[in-house]
């Protein structure tokens, strides 16, 4: 394997830049202090040009093999070289990255040389392409013989991650300096050297690899040296760049991390997203990709010529369907543990079968480390349902077999797969066996469009008629929800309906779209059943149309309890005759079109008789043929029964029921199962047993799915409406029952249906009704005492920032005071600026605030509006200040910001705990970062289980949104004002330039635990107003 030319010339160039290397004194002396054998030294001709010397040197060390002391001599003078060049200006050495690129392509090449291609190698990887390579649903397509290869379509998908307990973008920041890189980390744009909120960087890989980044960060810097000083920032274009200015400086997001980045970066994955995000596609893509690249084949698309952006050399892949895995035979019971034997055993029998002769040789790849194992669909490890939580304990099963897994093959790489919230309970697990936890993005309006072109280009259309439909399918999805048209199992979906309907018009909702592609693949068994027996009436197609529906609905239904009872997940083809039995002579026909021909079932095996075996070739046309099950009988009470007792097998079919019942245009059956979910009194022994409230959350979540037809119908239901109501403000009062996500959607429909909790809206005079909080007075110790801040240093989350104006702790004496229950919500602020005396009043504003009114009041465009009961946000400190002025005139009585020693008080009471609820963090009582809603809540949502002033605990006080304060942290360029705390120092003055930086408390949905205790001092410029800023007010008690 010759080194690449590209390469060659770094090397050598990076040679010749060693200061004074052109006389031959500094070559000897590199050459003797690399300590080279003196048969190495005794070919070198130090009399040379710099640029034969360094050629010539290259050249002979990389045909020599190891030195006598078992280095490798290029990496040896690379080492020396880079003590000679030096160090970047941050003390990074030069030749860092040249040598991870070099150690890269030798680790390339040994895995290269490891692999032999024998002819049981070779069957197995093109038994393993065949398997993997065809699109799952290409059959949809009409006419479409040829199935539709993945790599032909396959679209790059970015990528989240969780980090310090925060999901965001996968990132990649660079440093600039003179046109050069000198440094680069991914997922923060602090510096790396902050030690905080960044995932790993070029002097910290944290168990990454960084050999993916450094090829990234070396095309950008080619890209730089070939830019500089010849077009302008603004002129720059490049996939997933997003306008990079090339001045010195950090660069934020110049690169966003796709799923195949992360696969390269990291031996230990999970790739989490939700049904239809393309978790399995990926997977497909990825073992086709591995397959291909091992046989060297050049049969695939050039879409999957992707070796430069994998350093790892041919591994050889072995991809593993959880689903079958776990309805093997040989799988264990639930109560006993998963071995390698196990893993071995099912290998040899389900993926080698009669090519067991390579045995031996892919189980020296995986112990060498020559080998990727990819587990795809973690969340289908389904398990009996007469084991209380079995799901959850089979995935548990999973979790620890693959930390054996991982101890075997410990330089393997392996990658699970999952949906989002059967993952959930296992993520710590996985995360301390060094499992990287990254989600899938929804797709980006650029990926959209290629993916669309792809299908079409795959199915033979040329480049104009594929840019004509591409251009006609983005017009029809301004109409479509976003989480339909930006996951890639909908969109591909929507594409080929699009190649079929002569209407302008795809379905908008889930339910439809499904119910048109199944329809559409029934329909093409009906049509060619019309055309081989004309002698039939439209009437008697049609109907023959419906009854095989229902016969796929039953299949479905009956498939999905099979799953809930723990029996195999797979359909036996008797079970599939018996149901269209009634056609006689024609049953083999359709059962041969359904299974073989239109890709609604695909081959799962044989049974232990050798009868075939299928399974539905899409989870989700399973779920979606339940639900139309669950709704043509209208069994709804059967519906409460399964969604309380078996939540996360029934949840996504229960999800799709209001779509399809008001597809059908049946309103009152739709109402009548928000009754049906609602209505039934809980125990009050069981109030505080999440599985008795599921019912009331799924009802809450088809108000939210269909909550357009719900606003047009609700006031004709209004006893119902009434029932959910009562049942979620109930739920809202219990602590920790439900997941967060699911209270917040709770939350969100109550707001939908009109919120009436008190201090959520307005008073019957349409003044907003503030639920008030007495604070009783008194002397309290602010801030944060030593030992508190020894025990938050400790915390890997915590980072090395920010303590020290914290400290030190102070007392502080209070009067009696008042203060909200709630940040103001939107509903509350809305009346301000409808108002005429509102928003709009000169006499409520400061004398800053007045002169950026305007700009302020250009953004309101951009500002949430529904659901109501959201608090405030986007507003700044001006806007909140002068909504206190506002209100205070329309109360009688003063209201304003509170301070930071009333906000401070309020929080955490005068018991100095570090969290409104106690000293220890709390993922399950608050909105943070790791809480995973991404945005704002619901006020009231998150109830403590022990406030700090019992029945009057204000709430929302750790996260969901920053809140202001009238206290100032600093007037720029002066030191900040620090603590002990003084009232009459200038830090509460009133009247504030835009510079004058305003403290915020309490952290927010974007934050880490560590800035949402209740000592942290957050600060921003008045004038800022983002999606993660809110307020509360207070009052003094009157006379």
């Amino acid at each position: 394997m010759d080194i690449p030319n590209k390469l060659r010339k770094e090397l050598v160039e990076f040679i010749k830049s060693i200061p004074n290397i052109y006389t031959k004194e500094v070559k000897r002396s590199f050459i003797f202090s690399a300590s080279l054998d003196s048969a190495l030294v005794n070919q070198i001709d130090f009399e040379a040009t710099t640029n034969s010397f360094a050629e010539f040197l290259i050249n002979t060390l990389y045909d020599y093999g190891s030195l006598k002391d078992g280095r490798e001599p290029i990496t040896a003078v690379l080492l020396e070289a880079s003590e000679l060049v030096g160090f970047e200006v941050d003390g990074i050495k030069r030749g860092d990255p040249l040598i991870a690129k070099w150690k890269s392509f030798l680790a390339e090449k040994t895995i290269n040389s490891r692999i032999s291609m024998t002819p049981e190698r070779r069957f197995y990887l093109t038994s393993l392409i065949e398997e993997v390579s065809r699109l799952r649903l290409s059959r949809i397509i009409p006419d479409q013989v040829d199935d539709i290869s993945v790599d032909r379509v396959y679209v790059d998908i970015l990528t989240n991650i969780q980090l310090h307990l925060k999901l965001e973008g996968f990132k990649l920041h660079l440093k600039l300096e003179d046109y050069k890189i000198t440094d680069w980390w991914v997922n923060s744009n602090l510096p790396s050297d902050t030690n905080i909120q960044f995932a790993f960087s070029r002097t910290q890989p944290r168990g990454y690899d960084t050999q993916i980044i450094e090829r990234i960060v070396s095309e950008a810097q080619d890209f730089i040296k070939g830019v500089e000083g010849k077009i302008s920032p603004l002129e720059m274009r490049r996939p997933k760049i997003f306008k990079p200015f090339w001045d010195d400086g950090i660069k934020d997001n110049y690169y966003t991390l796709d799923s195949f980045d992360v696969a390269a970066s990291t031996k230990r994955l999970i790739l989490v997203g939700v049904p239809g995000s393309g978790k399995s596609t990926f997977a497909q893509y990825f073992t086709l990709f591995l397959a291909q690249q091992q046989l060297d084949s050049s049969t695939g698309d050039a879409n999957i010529n992707r070796s430069p952006r994998w350093p790892h050399g041919a591994l050889t892949p072995i991809f593993i369907e959880i689903k079958k895995f776990v309805d093997w035979d040989g799988f264990p019971d639930i109560k006993d543990s998963i071995t390698i034997k196990h893993f071995w055993d099912y290998v040899c029998g389900n993926l080698l079968g009669l090519n067991n002769r390579f045995a031996d040789d892919l189980f020296s790849d995986l112990i060498s480390g020559a080998a990727v194992i990819i587990f795809d669909g973690l969340d289908e490890a389904f398990a009996p349902i007469n084991i209380l939580n079995g799901k959850e304990k089979r995935i548990q099963q999973i979790t620890e077999f693959s930390k054996k897994l991982s101890r075997k093959f410990s330089d393997c790489r392996i990658i699970f797969t999952t949906r989002v919230h059967e993952f959930s309970n296992v993520k710590k697990d996985f995360a301390k066996a060094d499992f990287k936890i990254v989600e899938m993005e929804p797709l980006q309006a650029t990926q959209i469009t290629t993916l669309a072109k792809n299908i079409y280009n795959s199915v033979g259309f040329s480049s104009e008629e594929t840019d004509v439909r591409a251009e006609k399918l983005s017009n029809e999805l301004e109409f479509v929800a976003d989480f339909l048209k930006k996951r890639p199992l909908f969109l591909t979906l929507m594409v080929m309906l699009s190649l079929h309907t002569k209407t302008n018009k795809l379905p908008a909702k889930k339910g439809a779209l499904l119910h048109q592609s199944v329809s559409l693949l029934i329909g093409r068994w009906t049509r060619n059943r019309m055309i081989s027996d004309h002698l039939k009436e439209i009437s008697e197609i049609d109907e023959e149309t419906n009854e095989i529906f229902e016969s796929l609905e039953n299949i479905a239904y009956r498939a999905q309890e099979h799953i809930e009872t723990g029996e195999q997940s797979t359909i036996s083809v008797g079970a599939i005759y018996a149901e269209f039995s009634r056609y006689e002579y024609r049953t083999y026909e359709i059962v041969n079109y359904l299974t073989k021909q239109a890709g609604i079932f695909e081959f799962a095996g044989t049974d232990n008789f050798g009868a075939e075996l299928f399974r539905f070739s899409h989870r989700v046309f399973q779920e979606f043929l339940a639900a139309s099950y669950l709704v043509r009988t209208r069994n709804y009470l059967n519906v409460r029964d399964k969604i309380e007792n078996n939540y996360l097998q029934w949840r996504e079919p229960c999800i799709l029921l209001g779509d399809l019942i008001l597809n059908q245009g049946d309103t009152e059956s739709f109402w009548g199962l928000i009754e049906i979910l609602s209505i039934k009194d809980i125990p009050e022994k069981n109030t505080l047993e999440s599985k008795h409230w599921y019912p009331v959350w799924l009802a809450a979540k088809l108000i939210i799915e269909n909550n357009e037809a719900v606003q047009k119908s609700m006031g004709d239901y209004k006893s119902i409406v009434d029932s959910l109501k009562g049942k979620i403000k109930l739920l809202l009062t219990l602590p920790k029952v439900l997941s967060p996500i699911n209270r917040v959607e709770c939350g969100t429909a109550l707001g939908y249906l009109g919120d009436d909790r008190v201090g959520v809206g307005l008073n019957d005079g349409g003044t907003p009704d503030i639920d008030w909080c007495f604070i009783p007075g008194g002397e309290y110790e602010m801030g944060l005492s030593r030992e508190q801040f020894q025990k938050l240093k400790d915390l890997s989350w915590a980072g090395n920032w920010n303590y020290d104006d914290q400290m030190p702790s102070n007392i502080v004496d209070l009067p009696d005071y008042y203060i909200s229950r709630y940040p103001i919500t939107i509903k509350q602020y809305q009346v301000f600026l409808k108002a005429h005396d509102g928003y709009r009043n000169d006499a409520w504003w400061t004398k800053t605030g007045l002169e950026l009114r305007d700009v302020l009041e250009a953004s309101m465009n951009e500002r949430i509006t529904s659901p109501d009961n959201l608090p405030q946000n986007f507003v700044s400190w001006y806007e909140a200040n002068a909504y206190c002025k506002w209100l205070s005139n329309r109360v009688g009585y003063q209201v304003k910001l509170p301070s930071e020693p009333e906000w401070e008080k309020a929080a955490r009471g005068s018991s100095k705990r570090l969290y409104p609820w106690g000293d220890n963090y709390d993922p399950e009582l608050c909105n943070v970062a790791e809480t995973g809603i991404a945005g704002p809540s619901p006020v009231g949502c998150f109830p403590f289980p022990n406030g700090c002033f019992e029945e009057d605990t204000p709430l929302d006080l750790c996260g969901n949104v920053w809140e202001w304060c009238t206290t100032l942290f600093r007037i720029e360029p002066d030191p900040p004002f620090l603590y002990p705390y003084k009232i009459d120092d200038g830090r509460e003055e009133i009247e504030r330039k835009d510079h004058w930086i305003t403290v915020t408390r309490g952290g927010s949905f974007t934050n880490i635990p560590y800035l949402a205790q209740v000592t942290f001092r957050g600060r921003d410029r008045p004038s800022f107003n983002p999606r993660r800023q809110g307020f509360r007010i207070v009052k003094y008690k009157l006379d």
